[in-house]
C-alpha cells in the first residue's frame, strides 16, 4: 500500500534542523562502528595474550566484559612493578626445599601439591610480585607466564574436584613448571615469551623430566 507524500509537512520542516538530525544519526552510526570495531580489537588481543587464562577467566566471571577488565587490570597493575632476580644464594635454597618436596612427594602427595604452591608463591614474592595470596600471585603472573598459570589452575580444578594423587600430580608437575620459569629467570623486564603462549609448548618441555623423575621415586616406593 502506497503512503501519500504530505508534502505540507516537508514543508514545515526546518532544513537546517533536518541537516543536523542527519548528521547526528549519521555521526552516532559511525561511532557505534568504531566502538564495536575497538571492542573487538581488545578482544582479541587479550585472546591472544592470554590464552587459556582468557578463556577461564570469561568462565568464572561469567561476562566478556568483566573479564577483560579484569585481564585489563592485572597488565596495568603489573606494569606498576619490575620483578627482580634473585640472588644465586638464594635460587640454589629455593632449589634445595623444592627438591625435598618432590622427595618427598610419594610419602604425601597431598602435602607435596600444598607445599609446592606455598613455594611457589615465595619465590614469586622474592622475585617482587605483591603477596596477596597464591590466587592474586597467579593473577599477576599470568601477565608474564599465561599458558603456564592456565595449565597449573586447570589441574588444581581438577585435583579439588577429585582429589586422587594423579591429581596431586598433575598439580605438582604444573607447579614445577612455573616454579622454574619463574625461579630461572634473570632478567627483571620480564616478557611473554612464545612458550606461554602456547601453554601445550612448556608441557611438552617441562613434563616428561618431572614425571620421570617421580616416577622413579614411586617405584623406589614399590620395591
Amino acid at each position: 500500500m502506497d503512503v501519500p507524500l504530505n508534502l505540507e509537512v516537508l514543508e514545515t520542516v526546518d532544513p537546517v534542523a533536518f541537516v543536523v538530525i542527519l548528521v547526528a544519526i549519521v555521526v552516532l552510526i559511525v561511532y557505534g562502528l568504531l566502538a564495536a570495531g575497538r571492542r573487538r580489537v581488545r578482544t582479541a588481543a587479550l585472546a591472544e595474550r592470554f590464552g587459556a587464562e582468557y578463556g577461564r577467566t570469561v568462565g568464572t566471571t561469567r561476562s566478556r566484559r568483566r573479564a577483560e577488565h579484569a585481564l585489563e587490570l592485572r597488565t596495568e597493575r603489573r606494569e606498576r612493578y619490575d620483578p627482580r632476580p634473585v640472588d644465586p644464594e638464594q635460587r640454589d635454597a629455593f632449589q634445595a626445599r623444592w627438591d625435598a618436596l618432590q622427595a618427598g612427594f610419594v610419602d604425601g602427595p597431598a602435602f607435596a601439591s600444598q607445599a609446592a604452591l606455598s613455594l611457589l608463591l615465595e619465590v614469586a614474592v622474592a622475585r617482587g610480585y605483591p603477596n596477596g595470596g597464591i590466587e592474586a600471585c597467579l593473577d599477576d603472573v599470568s601477565v608474564d607466564h599465561p599458558g603456564l598459570v592456565a595449565d597449573l589452575r586447570r589441574s588444581r580444578a581438577e585435583c579439588r574436584e577429585w582429589a586422587t594423587t594423579e591429581h596431586h600430580r598433575e598439580v605438582f608437575v604444573h607447579a614445577r613448571a612455573l616454579f622454574d620459569r619463574v625461579l630461572g629467570e634473570t632478567d627483571p623486564a620480564t616478557t611473554v615469551t612464545s612458550d606461554d603462549q602456547d601453554p601445550t609448548a612448556d608441557t611438552q618441555r617441562d613434563t616428561p623430566q618431572i614425571e620421570e623423575q617421580i616416577g622413579e621415586l614411586q617405584s623406589a616406593a614399590r620395591s
